[in-house]
């Protein structure tokens, strides 16, 4: 099963846009360069599995200093962390909930997770060039 790259994008950029005032442009699929922050949860509905998103370290950092109001300079990667999981939760959510309205999905708690070197079938730019941005769903059955 394999979720149209159309609606990872609108959806991603329904969060990204308004969050951070960044634009979405779907890339292909491919790797994103290391050092990356990422997390994963774990979903349960019509369709179950998991989910990941890795950002590059410089963006989760960049990210999280827009989200918290402060340079990212002083922003840590402990907070960064953090604030990629709950990205990757409202991410999860919105994905799942574009693609399927009428499902009825629970989420597990996102868990840090090491991405390094990983290929990613949704890959994705918020500076309009540079991979920067990937995610990965894999399903798996109920």
């Amino acid at each position: 099963m394999i979720i149209p790259s159309e609606t990872v994008e609108l959806a991603l950029a329904q969060i990204v846009e308004p969050m951070y005032f960044r634009e979405v442009a779907h890339l292909g699929s491919g790797m994103i360069p290391d050092p990356l922050v990422a997390a994963t949860l774990s979903f349960e509905g019509p369709l179950s599995g998991s989910f990941t998103v890795a950002l590059t370290e410089e963006l989760a950092l960049s990210l999280t200093g827009e989200f918290l109001v402060e340079d990212a300079a002083v922003v840590s990667l402990d907070e960064s962390r953090s604030m990629v999981g709950e990205l990757t939760n409202i991410v999860c959510g919105n994905i799942l909930g574009v693609w399927m309205p009428d499902g009825d999905f629970s989420f597990a708690t996102p868990q840090q997770a090491q991405s390094q070197g990983n290929w990613f079938p949704y890959v994705f730019s918020l500076d309009g060039t540079n991979p920067q941005f990937a995610i990965s769903v894999l399903f798996r059955s109920n």
